[in-house]
């Protein structure tokens, strides 16, 4: 039976199907209505409210000794702060480390750069590089640092070996992922590049969406395998794959 969204009293509510719901007050009473879909939603918002104190308490009693006084619901501890933390502690402790994978960050944005913008550069221009060549040297870069950063939006399968919590189909990026240890160590042990972007929120080797995102737009179309043909008219379009089409 379809669901349907009403509004009562102020209250936007749902009801699936059947007669629509009717406020047993006069017109225009407040908010606070009394009857039993009304009530119903608030059950409803008590609910997701008592569920997200849960959930926090159980973030406090599963996160490391040295992350817990940092957790609360009047002070939330981001992914920000996470990493703002842990840069702080680095630059203590090795700032020669900091300051290479700092210069890092600046040849992965160099690459993201010739990525958007390389084919505006005209082949007459000192500092003209080539889509095979620019390719090329994005890959050779993404070795030499041990892979790329898993970057894109990934979640957690209910086979994977880590906490309960942190297989609910969410990004993990977007969750406090650091607070569940085995979570936490998945992370890392994907390459060393991931590991450091997780800690520290530093970039230190190209994402692999954006990599894949380029290989798409310069790939050479129709493909029937899993060669990359590049096209050099599509590079130098600047569009993306399906608008390059269309003009076709």
């Amino acid at each position: 039976m379809a669901t349907k969204t009403i509004e009562i009293c102020g209250w936007v509510i749902k009801s699936n199907g059947g007669p629509n719901p009717v406020c047993d007050k006069k017109v225009g009473h407040p908010r606070a209505c009394s009857n039993e879909f009304s009530r119903a939603y608030n059950k409803d918002a008590k609910r997701k409210h008592d569920d997200k104190k849960r959930k926090l308490k159980a973030a406090k009693e599963s996160a490391p000794a040295s992350l817990v006084q940092d957790v609360g619901e009047n002070q939330p501890f981001t992914v920000a702060q996470f990493h703002e933390q842990n840069v702080a502690k680095l630059e203590k402790s090795n700032p020669s480390l900091l300051a290479e994978y700092r210069q890092a960050q600046e040849i992965v944005l160099d690459n993201i750069h010739f990525f958007e913008h390389g084919h505006e550069v005209p082949e007459t221009d000192m500092d003209y590089v080539g889509l095979a060549e620019g390719l090329e040297d994005a890959e050779a870069f993404i070795a030499e640092q041990g892979g790329e950063v898993v970057w894109g939006p990934f979640c957690f399968s209910e086979d994977t070996q880590v906490e309960q919590e942190m297989k609910n189909g969410l990004d993990a990026w977007q969750q406090r992922y650091w607070l569940y240890e085995k979570a936490f160590a998945k992370i890392c042990a994907i390459n060393k590049p991931t590991e450091v972007y997780a800690k520290l929120g530093l970039v230190i080797s190209i994402p692999d969406q954006k990599l894949r995102d380029f290989k798409e737009r310069v790939r050479q179309r129709p493909y029937h395998d899993d060669k990359l043909v590049l096209d050099e008219s599509r590079w130098r379009s600047g569009l993306s794959w399906t608008d390059y089409a269309e003009q076709l």
